[in-house]
């Protein structure tokens, strides 16, 4: 059963204990992620998200190791636009002894500057292997420069953060009365008393709650190509599309948004996905996203292709959408709609996945995440309510698109020439 409370502290509390499971997640949601940094400081929260792994509080790096180890525990983080985010899950024998860990986080110590310049060197070397497809240009949308920066930052913007920054920046944005707490998992009633007993004694660390920050581009649902195409040079003979589309959540139900986004594009078994690996053999599969920034959202399609098969994909792709757009079959629905519910149903056995849900819904979106109300709203869902979401996200005043390809082999003028004569 689903708990939810706001401690005195200001901390976000969420408590799920499933019985049936084996295993025990705790993941800790901060509001804070590239959005909420400046161009000097690009990269700051990916990196303080490294150094709880470099030193927690009093407990080395190979201590906090050998401890999780112990546990035989899988431990991770990750930074995003938004969020930033702590996890570790554990056997149900050690739901005690990994909450003690984790709470560790809320502590309020400093890091040494030999101790940083340590990590920043693994976060360089990090930035270094990223790549120059889509894996790296972390979601690029025109009318922000925010959403422009990477989420690592740049090898100059991270090695010029000072120790004075990184810790003033854990203080601000990593405290207790700017965080959510999930719990979900096998443990038992007195652990679920420890937890609330634990963090409603955690002091902030903040100075002031810092305003969260809600993300909508300038020109959202009013793209135009001489601003909303770009179009670098880049060496090789490898392809990268991105394709976004705006959705406005006011007047979208995100229930409908997402099996409209599940029938076309995401997954392997998607029509788009088919066809683009069938046609023009992608050289990876094709990576598909869906956001929620309040109460905007983003729809993101990308793949990679030889620079001979760029214009081809193009065709298919849109080829595919307007046929989309002319309504969803039967066969799509139904199929969509399947792998919607039982995506949701299968968070019941995977403790992660579920306190994901939880922290980015219910924290960082404000969407109430629920298993249950969400497969009985995909059973009331018509084909109706997803073919007016359909033709209200896919329209070309939503569309953002990036393409990068060698200008030895592909004209700029010739995509800009491609993009203009389309419609759909």
């Amino acid at each position: 059963m689903k708990k939810r409370l706001n401690l005195k502290n200001g901390l976000s509390l969420t408590i799920d204990r499933n019985e049936r499971v084996s295993t025990v997640t705790y993941a800790i949601y901060f509001a804070v992620g590239s959005i909420y940094e400046s161009e000097r400081n690009q990269g700051i929260s990916h990196l303080v998200e490294h150094m709880f792994f470099r030193r927690l509080n009093h407990l080395s790096q190979e201590e906090f190791y050998f401890r999780t180890e112990s546990m035989a525990g899988t431990v991770g983080g990750t930074t995003s636009t938004q969020y930033t985010r702590l996890e570790l899950t554990v056997i149900s024998d050690y739901a005690a002894e990994a909450f003690e860990l984790m709470k560790e986080i809320f502590a309020d110590f400093r890091w040494t500057f030999d101790e940083l310049e340590a990590e920043k060197r693994v976060v360089c070397r990090e930035i270094e292997q990223r790549g120059r497809g889509i894996d790296y240009l972390d979601r690029l949308q025109s009318g922000s420069a925010a959403l422009s920066r990477p989420i690592k930052g740049t090898i100059e913007t991270v090695t010029a953060l000072t120790l004075q920054e990184v810790n003033a920046w854990k203080r601000r944005f990593f405290s207790c009365d700017n965080a959510c707490f999930v719990a979900v998992g096998n443990f038992d009633e007195s652990v679920e008393h420890m937890i609330k007993d634990s963090l409603t004694a955690v002091k902030p660390t903040a100075e002031r709650v810092p305003t969260r920050k809600q993300f909508r581009p300038k020109n959202a649902f009013s793209r135009r190509i001489e601003t909303d195409r770009w179009l670098p040079s880049i060496d090789g003979d490898t392809a990268d599309v991105s394709m976004v589309f705006d959705i406005d959540l006011a007047e979208n139900d995100l229930v409908a948004v997402r099996v409209a986004y599940d029938a076309f594009c995401c997954g392997n078994g998607s029509k788009l996905s088919l066809m683009l690996r069938d046609t023009c053999g992608l050289i990876y599969d094709m990576d598909t996203c869906l956001e929620v920034y309040g109460s905007y959202g983003r729809l993101f399609v990308g793949w990679s292709v030889q620079d001979k098969r760029l214009f081809d994909s193009l065709d298919i792709f849109f080829e595919q959408l307007r046929a989309f757009k002319r309504g969803i079959t039967a066969r799509e629905y139904l199929s969509s709609v399947g792998f919607s519910t039982v995506n949701a149903v299968k968070y019941r056995d995977d403790t992660c996945g579920l306190a994901r849900q939880y922290g980015y819904f219910d924290f960082i979106c404000g969407i109430p995440f629920s298993i249950e109300e969400s497969v009985l709203r995909k059973e009331t869902l018509t084909v109706e309510e997803v073919n007016a979401a359909i033709n209200s996200v896919f329209a070309p005043q939503n569309l953002f698109v990036y393409s990068a390809a060698n200008r030895k082999h592909i004209r700029k003028k010739d995509l800009i020439s491609r993009f203009e004569r389309e419609k759909f």
